[in-house]
């Protein structure tokens, strides 16, 4: 938007005084030859990167929400709106109670890059920074003792690896890093982590790594901690759902280091700019096409199988609103608007005082638990119905 307001002033600056027709029409094509190829490409690295490319293959997940949300707290926390800055911040919040995580990370960025706030501005801004840094570890600490005391807890266990003081919980980690850096520097540093981490740059040419100023650098740290710190293998592999909050703050980074360098000569920083942005496109197409290719798999698995989805979805949607169901997580999705739905996976039927209308299995995925499930159902008293097929098995009380 500034870029615009700029090429518009310098244009009405020319309707006034035609006299400056060279100077003006040289600006504008300085600025839409400065600024105009870094839109695309940032919207390109967003849209093509790897570890947001896997994360959209693996099932749906709240992280998902992450990038629009924190960039709604970046747009609204730049422009000092408040009401816009507390929606997207509660929304962000409301996401996982891992989230504010990210939270406290942009707070500590604004409240170390105020010397840039116009001084009317600074104790506005200083306030704002200091909400985003302790209403989110306030909630976290909350969500997590509810998670505690109601739950199955918080998955601390993931960064069991950090923790030598279990008494101490969470508030042990910095005193373990402190006390012993050079494990925690090893543990993330393992082969696949250090490729994974080579791959998350390479495909953003390294440019947030051309940020000068320190604040900048608060971006990266949730990078490290929720994707390279713990040992749970799944979080530092594409794939998964644990890339895209921290991708989309190093794509901030890349947005932060190109207006840094905008008081560059023009000429050398085209050059400069348009070198690093060939290393990016490249590794986005090539790792592209190939995380593309690698899922082929699955497209051509439903694509040939029209008939199974078909009598899958039309079975499921016989299932009455009202119902009460058991079902396979995959199933789940389309029971969504059940009154009462367990996933078998995550809920106890042996221990459970409900007696469910419907228990849902996927037959696609034959095993020996899926058989032993089926043998605890008819246990309990239940019958398999005559709505099974040879995709769904499905099981309703013996009357």
């Amino acid at each position: 938007m500034n870029i615009v307001m700029k090429q518009v002033s310098v244009l009405q600056e020319y309707e006034n005084n035609p006299r400056n027709n060279d100077e003006a029409v040289k600006a504008v094509a300085n600025s839409i030859k400065e600024f105009g190829f870094k839109v695309p490409l940032v919207i390109t690295m967003y849209v093509f990167h790897p570890a947001i490319v896997s994360s959209s293959f693996y099932d749906l997940h709240e992280n998902c929400f992450l990038p629009p949300l924190l960039l709604f707290v970046f747009y609204y926390g730049l422009k000092h709106q408040w009401i816009g800055l507390i929606i997207s911040f509660v929304l962000t919040l409301m996401i996982k109670e891992d989230a504010g995580l990210y939270l406290v990370f942009i707070g500590l960025f604004f409240l170390f890059t105020n010397d840039l706030i116009n001084k009317k501005d600074k104790l506005k801004h200083t306030i704002m920074s200091v909400i985003l840094i302790i209403l989110p570890l306030i909630y976290f600490y909350i969500v997590t003792k509810m998670l505690n005391t109601d739950g199955d807890g918080a998955m601390f266990w993931r960064y069991s690896n950090l923790e030598a003081y279990d008494n101490l919980g969470i508030f042990g980690m910095p005193v373990t890093l402190f006390q012993n850096p050079t494990y925690w520097l090893t543990t993330m540093f393992t082969p696949s982590k250090i490729y994974h981490l080579l791959i998350v740059f390479l495909c953003l040419g390294f440019i947030p790594l051309l940020n000068k100023r320190f604040s900048h650098y608060w971006l990266i740290v949730p990078l490290l901690i929720m994707n390279f710190s713990s040992t749970y293998q799944y979080q530092s592999l594409f794939g998964y759902q644990y890339f895209y909050g921290t991708t989309t703050l190093l794509l901030v980074m890349v947005l932060l280091a190109f207006k840094e360098n905008q008081k560059a000569d023009i000429k050398v920083k085209a050059k400069i700019s348009y070198t690093i942005a060939i290393v990016p496109i490249i590794f986005l197409l090539i790792l592209g096409i190939s995380l593309f290719q690698s899922k082929s798999y699955y497209r051509e698995y439903y694509q040939n199988r029209p008939e199974m989805y078909d009598t899958m979805r039309e079975t499921l949607a016989n299932i009455p609103e009202e119902s009460k169901v058991v079902a396979s997580g995959f199933l789940t999705p389309y029971l969504s608007n059940r009154e009462v739905l367990y996933d078998i996976k995550y809920y106890s039927i042996t221990s459970s005082d409900i007696v469910f209308d419907y228990i849902i299995l996927d037959n696609r995925w034959q095993s020996d638990q899926m058989l032993a499930y089926q043998n605890t159902v008819i246990s309990l008293g239940y019958v398999e119905s005559d709505l099974s097929n040879d995709y769904l098995i499905i099981f309703v009380p013996n009357s």
